[in-house]
């Protein structure tokens, strides 16, 4: 089963407890308990509010923001953490150290010869 958890964690990024125990044909209470185990042991993936989130999941997140933030240069975390659905304090202490590398690689992309 933790295989199976595994494997929908890397395709979605991001996935809901109860979702998962659809997906899987397992009984909610058993998946939890595997699910628990899973993030336990990687520390790319966390658990919050009942769903299963990877690193991979904020990094496609950041990437867009950093997208959104090029068109309108300024997004409030409350906004984010709404359309998220997720608390504006883990909006803001996942992507912050995400937003300044992101920002600056794609600056050099766009502009080499300012290196």
């Amino acid at each position: 089963m933790k295989n199976e958890i595994t494997r929908e964690i890397i395709k979605l990024g991001r996935v809901s407890v109860i979702d998962l125990a659809d997906t899987i044909g397992v009984d909610l209470y058993h998946v939890e308990k595997q699910a628990q185990d899973v993030v336990l042991n990687d520390p790319g993936l966390m658990l919050v509010q009942g769903e299963i989130i990877s690193q991979s999941y904020w990094d496609s997140i950041a990437e867009e923001i950093n997208e959104r933030l090029q068109e309108c240069s300024q997004i409030a975390v409350a906004e984010l953490a709404g359309q998220l659905q997720v608390g504006s304090e883990l909006v803001q202490s996942v992507l912050e150290p995400r937003l300044g590398t992101l920002v600056i690689v794609l600056l050099l992309l766009s502009f080499p010869d300012c290196v």
